[in-house]
Parts: C-alpha cells; sequence; structure tokens
C-alpha cells in the first residue's frame, strides 16, 4: 500500500499518533535539482513482517536491496532520471493503524489513514510512503513502482482518465507485458516501462512545484546488495507459497523463470506459479539473473542510499 503528498509536514497534534520507534535520515538544506528526478521512499513494516527477520538490520538491508532493484527498472528512464532513495523505517503494530474487513486488511481506508499520517509528518521525510505487511490485503495490488512516479496502467482507457495527460499516453497495450501492464509474468518486459509510462512519468514531472524536485534529505549508507543475494529457489518458493512449496522441475533457471508449486495446502488446495528468479540469484554458469535475464551482469552502477541503523 503506497501513501504520500508531494512532501510530508509537520503539525501540532503529530505526537498524538506517532509514538512508535522512528529511525530515518536527517535533514539538509534543499539539494539544487539536477534533473533528477528523486522518489525520497519511507518504509513502514508491521510487526508480522518485522518478525521474518533475524533482526531490525537484516530487514533495513533488505529494504536497500529493493531498492536498488526498483532503480534498474528506471534505468532506461531519461529527462528526468529517476532514483530512488530510502530515506528511514519504522516498525509498527498493525492493529494500530491498519483496518481490517473480514480479516483482510482494507486497502483504501488504511491508505487514507497512513496519508494523513504522511501530511503530520510520523515517518519523517518522504514523497511516498509503503507499507509492507504478511497480512492479506482486500483488494488488488496494482503495479506500486510505477504508479509511485506518475505512470497509469498501460491499456486503462481513454486520455481524459489520465491524471498526467500527454498526446501519446494511451498508445500502449496492457497485452505487451510492460511493468505498468499485464501479459505473460516470465515477460522480461515486466523490468522495464513502456513509452506511455515514460511519457506520463515526465508529465508528471514537468508539473511538479520545486520544492518536490529538491532532496530534502541525507542518504543513508550505501548497500552493494541485492535481492536474490543468498536466496535459492527452495527459499524462495517456499517465502512464497508458504511450508511444503518446492521448484518444479519445468522451471528454466537458463531463463530465470521460477514455477513454485505447494501441493499441501491443506486449507486451499495444490497450488503452482510462475515467477521470475529475483535480481542477483544465481542462473547457469556462473551468471545471476538481472532484470529477468540470465546474464553476465554489472551491478555497480545501480546501488542505493539505504538506511541500516538498528532500530526496534
Amino acid at each position: 500500500i503506497l501513501a504520500g503528498p508531494c512532501r510530508s509536514r509537520a503539525a501540532k497534534d503529530a505526537t498524538a499518533w506517532c509514538d512508535w520507534p522512528q529511525h530515518t535520515s536527517s535533514q539538509k538544506p534543499a539539494q539544487e535539482n539536477d534533473g533528477t528526478f528523486n522518489v525520497e521512499v519511507c518504509i513502514v513494516a508491521t510487526q508480522n513482517y518485522r518478525n521474518e527477520y533475524s533482526d531490525y538490520v537484516v530487514m533495513t538491508a533488505y529494504f536497500g536491496a529493493m531498492i536498488n532493484s526498483v532503480n534498474m527498472i528506471f534505468e532506461d528512464m531519461t529527462d528526468p532520471k529517476v532514483l530512488f532513495q530510502l530515506n528511514g523505517v519504522t516498525v509498527w503494530n498493525s492493529s494500530k493503524v491498519i483496518s481490517y474487513v473480514e480479516q483482510l486488511v482494507d486497502g483504501p481506508k488504511t491508505r487514507s489513514t497512513m496519508m494523513e499520517l504522511v501530511r503530520t509528518g510520523c515517518f519523517g521525510i518522504c514523497d511516498v510512503v509503503a507499507l509492507i505487511t504478511r497480512d492479506k490485503i482486500a483488494v488488488k495490488q496494482g503495479r506500486v513502482k510505477g504508479t509511485a512516479s506518475g505512470a497509469t496502467h498501460d491499456g486503462e482507457g481513454s486520455i481524459e482518465r489520465l491524471r498526467y495527460k500527454v498526446p501519446d499516453a494511451t498508445t500502449c497495450p496492457s497485452s505487451e507485458g510492460y511493468l505498468m501492464g499485464k501479459g505473460d509474468p516470465l515477460d522480461p518486459r515486466k523490468y522495464t516501462l513502456s513509452a506511455c509510462s515514460k511519457n506520463q512519468i515526465r508529465e508528471r514531472y514537468r508539473t511538479l512545484r520545486p520544492m518536490c524536485k529538491t532532496v530534502k534529505a541525507e542518504p543513508y549508507e550505501r548497500t552493494k546488495e541485492f535481492p536474490g543475494k543468498n536466496m535459492t529457489p527452495n527459499m524462495l518458493c517456499t517465502y512464497l507459497l508458504g511450508n511444503g512449496a518446492a521448484p518444479s522441475s519445468e522451471s528454466n533457471y537458463s531463463k530465470c523463470n521460477l514455477i513454485c508449486c505447494n501441493f499441501q495446502r491443506e486449507d486451499a488446495g495444490s497450488l503452482c506459479t510462475a515467477h521470475k528468479l529475483l535480481d542477483g540469484m544465481a542462473c547457469s554458469n556462473g551468471k545471476t539473473c538481472r532484470k529477468g535475464v540470465c546474464r553476465e551482469a554489472s551491478w555497480e552502477n545501480h546501488i542505493s542510499s539505504v538506511g541500516c541503523t538498528p532500530g526496534v
């Protein structure tokens, strides 16, 4: 779930809500914009998600690795260049702010509450706040990476429905399978933006107020990690489908294609799902997966700034 206006702003009643530990970057004088769309991100993890990790530092480092993968998706975006930066991580008790409906997270209501928290400055300096939880959500989750920077889903409809209207913003069918479309989950184009998405992002950047184009927070220390480091297909399948899940013999690692199956799900029946191996996972002959393709990849140009401050 994503929430966030241009920048959070402190309010007098913020302390009534913000009674959890915060681990955020420090503020700095506004930095003159160099033509880069810097998206400053704060992550809120629920306690049940935090419990999946041995400690806070490990979890935060993984968030930094995820930011690295997101930046690779935007690597061919120009005018402006887009970079995501992790400004802070907060852990909270999900029952405090998350709303539920029939034991599922009520997405719209929870997002509304988070928007109010962002406005009161609870999470520090953020353009976007992402809520991460192990709970199931009652609404379908969209392609949040693109929506965070201004793009709507490919093939969504007429230009009148778009928030950021550019002449050719509706010429990309969803079936082409780019990040903001549908199509084959194993298509490497899932790791790239369509021309329509790029043009909408450019239009959003063009219309932003100057204060929204400046970097307001000091970056944390850099991480060189990517989500797939030390991750095996068995581990990924277990994470995706639960205990008892394992890779299928139909998986094709040379193409970074993973088929996970779990035939031991007593409550919901057998299930097999298709996924791409994570960035940095080994695929074949000493190569690693990068944006859904098995290759000898260079990672140095996609290192993010990430907070690794010990916390909750």
